[in-house]
């Protein structure tokens, strides 16, 4: 898998941050499967979800905020998500989270960021799956190990926290093939 994340020194407009993941999904295709940029054509699943069209094995997903833009390119279904940290939704927590989940927000160190870290991973499942927010989040559920590792009740998922940013929080995502873990290149990309 090849993670692109390009971090905006500031905060990013809409159509900035269109612009900035147009122009990494084409490095990160190009970078990972050879995909020249004049052979870039998309189609879109019936939720919305855009893949290469002629292209089964190529799998990508982006996600973006004001402060950073992230593309994930990988040979088999993936989802990311990436959100600035700020202060945390109480309203999505009571309807996205399984208890045990609130409490551990609640509980953290930081329970704005902790929010998120659950959150994204919660985003980039649905994502892999290509059915977005349509898929019952709440029956995803995630323990955060000391060291950041999540666990999940998902075992055809993976998963892996990116927090080299200290504005944002990126969670990845990809669908096991065979049991195969996935292995990930992180490229940090100028805004």
């Amino acid at each position: 898998m090849t993670v692109m994340v390009a971090q905006c020194p500031g905060e990013a407009s809409a159509s900035e941050q269109r612009d900035a993941a147009q122009r990494l999904l084409r490095l990160g295709l190009e970078r990972a499967f050879g995909v020249r940029p004049t052979e870039i054509e998309l189609e879109r699943n019936s939720f919305g979800k855009p893949r290469l069209r002629g292209r089964p094995g190529v799998h990508f997903n982006i996600a973006h905020c004001r402060r950073a833009v992230v593309v994930l390119v990988a040979d088999r279904p993936v989802g990311v998500d990436v959100e600035a940290v700020r202060g945390r939704d109480a309203y999505v927590a009571a309807r996205c989270f399984d208890a045990s989940e609130r409490v551990r927000v609640e509980a953290a160190a930081d329970p704005d960021r902790e929010f998120f870290r659950y959150w994204t991973l919660k985003e980039s499942y649905v994502k892999a799956l290509g059915c977005g927010l349509s898929y019952p989040v709440r029956d995803v559920r995630f323990v955060l190990s000391p060291d950041g590792e999540p666990e999940s009740n998902k075992p055809q998922a993976g998963f892996r926290l990116v927090e080299e940013f200290p504005a944002v929080v990126i969670a990845l995502c990809w669908l096991r093939h065979g049991g195969r873990s996935a292995q990930s290149d992180l490229v940090q990309v100028e805004w």
